[in-house]
């Protein structure tokens, strides 16, 4: 059972410091990762309700995270996060479990979001066969 936690995964230091300052302005627990083999592991350890992480890392990128996670049966959500968005790999993130995919430079409003809207119980958008991709900041593209 996913515990009321947030795990940020990113190998920027930087964007994961100021994340976790938007996240928990926002009232929510944030633990920080570093790499894909680090959040790993954490996830194991501590099944956060929800991962928000980058799509680039150099040991184990985003797609193999959400790869292990369905291998695995590890309950929780994602979010993809990168500065090289494209539609192929937006498709690929959503196809393997994401419930958001969100370019960098990521605005408060574009994080804190989806998160307000998992933790009141707000349904997926993927149940409705719709997704929304942050393509830019305040533009939104609907693949349905």
């Amino acid at each position: 059972m996913p515990s009321d936690l947030i795990l940020v995964v990113d190998d920027d230091s930087s964007l994961r410091r100021v994340m976790q300052m938007q996240l928990v302005e926002a009232g929510y627990r944030v633990e920080l990762a570093s790499a894909g083999a680090e959040a790993h592991r954490l996830l194991i350890e501590h099944r956060p309700k929800l991962v928000i992480t980058d799509l680039r890392m150099p040991d184990l990128d985003g797609i193999e995270l959400l790869r292990r996670l369905a291998q695995e049966e590890i309950q929780t959500t994602v979010i993809m996060i990168t500065a090289f968005g494209s539609i192929e790999s937006a498709v690929e993130a959503m196809r393997l479990g994401a419930y958001d995919y969100i370019t960098k430079p990521i605005d408060y409003e574009a994080l804190v979001l989806p998160c307000t809207a998992l933790w009141s119980g707000k349904t997926s958008l993927k149940k409705y066969g719709a997704c929304v991709l942050h393509l830019t900041s305040g533009t939104a593209l609907k693949i349905l």
